[in-house]
């Protein structure tokens, strides 16, 4: 399982602003390994694979994109807080689907070994198959 396909209700942090419910997807790629990202329609999330791993048992994250573990939701869940210059939203997210997302990714790449992928990925990119010339 790479992809999270769901619908959230989110709700603003500030500005009072109402959103609808809105279709979420979170994505993991082996040829990214350090990346999640989160695409609700035509707006696009990069973060780190740890961010969302630390986020899991505590407040994780500065700047755009931070988790916060809901600790009074009666499912165990988090909130992902997303920043931009019109305000803040913050997205629930259930922990289980998150664990499953994060196991499926570290058995394709495990933590600490991202860096060989990428580095593979790279320098399959430099030099072909044919090699270096």
């Amino acid at each position: 399982m790479n992809e999270i396909q769901t619908v959230l209700h989110p709700y603003p942090l500030t500005g009072g602003r109402v959103y609808p419910p809105m279709q979420v997807i979170l994505t993991w790629r082996p040829t990214r390994p350090h990346e999640i990202t989160l695409a609700a329609g035509r707006t696009s999330w990069v973060f780190a694979r740890d961010l969302l791993a630390a986020g899991l048992d505590a407040p994780a994250g500065l700047g755009d994109v931070s988790i916060l573990p809901d600790l009074a939701a009666e499912e165990e869940r988090v909130e992902l807080v997303l920043s931009a210059p019109s305000g803040r939203m913050a997205l629930p997210l259930p922990v289980d689907a998150l664990r499953t997302l994060l196991a499926a990714t570290w058995d394709i790449v495990p933590a600490g070994a991202e860096a060989r992928v990428w580095e593979a990925a790279w320098t399959d990119g430099m030099f072909p198959a044919g090699g270096a010339q």
